[in-house]
C-alpha cells in the first residue's frame, strides 16, 4: 500500500517548565503536544467527537442577533480527524468540524503556560493553556480583521500584539483568569426602595405586589457587585503602515526614573525595505526611529535577549543587519548565501540560541525552500562570526531550542524535493522525517552540531500528522498539493518585479 504525504509541522515550539518539558507544534488544522523527554503524543487541539465549544462563547455574545459567519473555504484534503491520546478527555474545549485547515502561528507566554494561536481561515488568535500533563485547553478565541502575519507578547503576558498584512497592528487587551473568565465589576446601582409600606396597603393584591418588589430587592443585594461574564474584547487599532507588514517584535528600554520600570517599543517590519520603531501603548503614534539599510523587502526581525539594545533584520537581500534599533543605527552587516541556492535566497527565520555551559550566544538563519541553516557567534560588540552550517535532510520549516538539553528540533518538510518550493516528492514510499534534531556545544572557540538519533525523534517521526490528500490520484490530489505549497512557500511573492517564481 503506497504511503500518502503528511502535513509538516509549520511551526515549533519548545515548553520548559519545572513540571513538564514538551514540545508544542502545529500541522494542518492540527497542534499536537509531545513529551520532550520520550515524544510520546501527548494531546491534539481540537480533539473531536466533542462540539461543546465549536463556536466560542465571546463571538456569540458579540454578534447577538447578526447573521452567522459565512462559510470559510478549507485546504483540500483536510479534515477534522486525528489521534487521541487517554488525556483527551480531560478538556472540554474539543471542536467537531475546524472552520480552518492552517494553524501559521504559534507563540508561548513567557510564563510558559500558554500557547497563542492563529487560525488562519476564520482570522482567530487564540489562547490556549497549557496543561504539566500537555493537556490543551482554549480559554478564548477571537476575531480580527485581517489575517495575522505576526504575534507577540508583552513582557508581563498582559497584552497580545497582532499585525497583519494589511498594515496594521492590534493591541488585545486579555488576560485569561484561573478560570478562563473575564470578570467585570460591575457600577453600583442605586437602591430601589418602595414608596409603599405594609402599614399602608389595604389590599391583598397590592400587598402580594410590595412582597414582590421587597424580595427581588434583596435578591439583588445577594448577587453583589462582581459578575463573571465570558466576553471578546475588541482588539484597538495601535499603529499602521501603508506598505504590507511582514513581522513585528517587541523591544524595551530602560525608564531613567525606575531601574524597575521600561519604556516598550514596537518595531515592525514591512516589504518597503523600512523598520519603523513606535512607542508602545498608548503613545504608539509616536515614532521614535527608522532602521533604514535594506535594499529589498525584509522578512524576520530578531530581538536579542542577551543584548536587549540589539536587532538582527533579515529577508530578500544576501545579507543579515545588525542594528542599535533604539537610534536606527546600523552596526553591522553579515553576508548570507546558501550553497546551491539558485537566485537570492529569502530569509525565513532568525532565531537567538544560548548554549548551555558556556557564555556563549549563537544564531541560527533560515532560508526559504532551502535544507540549509547558517549558524553564527555573537561577538560582544554585535558582530556575527560564521561557523559551520547544518544541512538536514529537507527543507526547513521552523526550529525549536531546548537549552536544557542543549538540542535543537527541526521541523522538515517532507512533502517538497530538497532545496525547491515547487516540485513535490514522487516517491514517498521511502522514508523522509518530519523531526529532526541536533545538539550544539562550543569547542575551541567554534560551534558544532551534531546529529542525533533519539527516542524523541523516533516517536515524533513514526506517530506522524494527518495526511493531505486522503485518496491517492484523486482529482483533488493536485488541488491539495497546490494549496500547500502556497502554504509553506509565500515569502518570495514579496520580492517586487517577479511574480514569486523561485526553484
Amino acid at each position: 500500500m503506497a504511503l500518502k504525504p503528511q502535513h509538516p509541522f509549520y511551526c515549533l515550539q519548545y515548553v520548559d517548565r519545572q513540571d513538564s518539558s514538551l514540545i508544542i507544534a502545529s500541522a494542518g488544522a492540527k497542534i499536537y503536544s509531545f513529551s520532550a523527554n520520550d515524544g510520546r503524543r501527548l494531546y491534539t487541539w481540537p480533539p473531536s467527537g466533542d462540539t461543546s465549544n465549536t463556536v466560542p462563547q465571546g463571538d456569540s455574545a458579540e454578534r447577538g442577533d447578526e447573521p452567522p459567519e459565512k462559510k470559510r473555504k478549507l485546504l483540500p484534503g483536510s479534515t477534522a480527524g486525528g489521534e487521541q491520546g487517554g488525556a483527551q478527555e480531560k478538556s472540554d474545549s474539543a471542536i467537531n468540524t475546524p472552520t480552518w485547515s492552517t494553524i501559521p502561528i504559534l507563540v508561548i507566554s513567557h510564563s510558559g503556560r500558554y500557547v497563542i494561536a492563529v487560525t488562519a481561515e476564520d482570522k482567530h488568535v487564540r489562547v490556549l493553556e497549557i496543561g504539566s500533563d500537555g493537556v490543551l485547553t482554549q480559554l478564548s478565541a477571537r476575531s480580527v480583521p485581517k489575517r495575522p502575519c505576526a504575534i507577540s507578547l508583552s513582557f508581563d503576558d498582559n497584552t497580545i500584539f497582532s499585525a497583519d498584512k494589511g498594515g496594521d497592528v492590534y493591541g488585545l487587551s486579555f488576560h485569561p483568569s484561573e478560570d478562563g473568565e473575564i470578570r467585570i465589576a460591575s457600577r453600583p446601582k442605586k437602591v430601589y426602595q418602595p414608596a409603599a409600606n405594609a402599614q399602608v396597603v389595604h389590599t391583598k393584591r397590592n400587598l402580594f405586589s410590595l412582597q414582590q418588589q421587597i424580595r427581588q430587592q434583596q435578591e439583588r443585594k445577594n448577587q453583589g457587585n462582581e459578575s463573571k461574564v465570558s466576553l471578546q474584547m475588541k482588539p484597538d487599532a495601535l499603529l499602521g503602515h501603508i506598505s504590507i507588514l511582514t513581522d513585528m517584535a517587541i523591544g524595551a528600554v530602560p525608564s531613567g526614573s525606575s531601574a524597575d520600570k521600561s519604556h516598550l517599543y514596537l518595531l515592525t517590519a514591512d516589504r518597503d525595505e523600512q523598520i519603523r520603531v513606535s512607542r508602545g501603548p498608548p503613545q504608539t503614534h509616536i515614532i521614535e526611529a527608522y532602521c533604514l539599510g535594506h535594499e529589498s523587502f525584509i522578512t524576520r526581525l530578531c530581538m536579542l535577549t542577551s543584548a536587549p539594545h540589539l536587532l538582527i533584520s533579515g529577508g530578500g537581500d544576501d545579507y543579515l543587519l545588525v542594528w542599535d534599533w533604539r537610534i536606527g543605527q546600523p552596526l553591522h552587516k553579515v553576508q548570507i548565501a546558501p550553497e546551491g541556492q539558485q537566485g537570492k535566497a529569502t530569509v525565513r527565520g532568525i532565531w537567538e540560541i544560548r548554549i548551555k555551559g558556556s557564555s556563549s550566544v549563537a544564531i541560527i538563519v533560515a532560508f526559504d525552500g532551502s535544507p540549509e541553516l547558517q549558524s553564527f557567534l555573537l561577538q560582544e560588540d554585535g558582530q556575527l562570526t560564521p561557523q559551520k552550517s547544518i544541512q538536514a535532510s529537507g527543507n526547513v520549516l521552523d526550529i525549536a531550542w531546548a537549552e536544557s538539553q542543549a538540542t535543537l528540533f527541526l521541523s522538515i518538510d517532507a512533502c517538497h524535493e530538497a532545496g525547491s518550493t515547487k516540485t513535490w516528492r514522487k516517491d514517498f514510499n521511502t522514508s523522509q522525517p518530519l523531526f529532526e534534531s541536533y545538539t550544539a556545544k562550543v569547542q575551541d572557540s567554534r560551534l558544532e552540531f551534531d546529529l542525533t538519533t533519539t527516542q524523541v525523534v523516533d516517536a515524533v517521526n513514526s506517530q506522524g500528522t494527518e495526511d493531505v490528500v486522503t485518496v491517492l490520484d484523486d482529482p483533488a490530489q493536485q488541488k491539495a498539493q497546490k494549496a500547500l505549497t502556497g502554504t509553506l512557500y509565500n515569502l518570495e511573492n514579496l520580492r517586487k518585479g517577479t511574480k514569486g517564481d523561485d526553484s
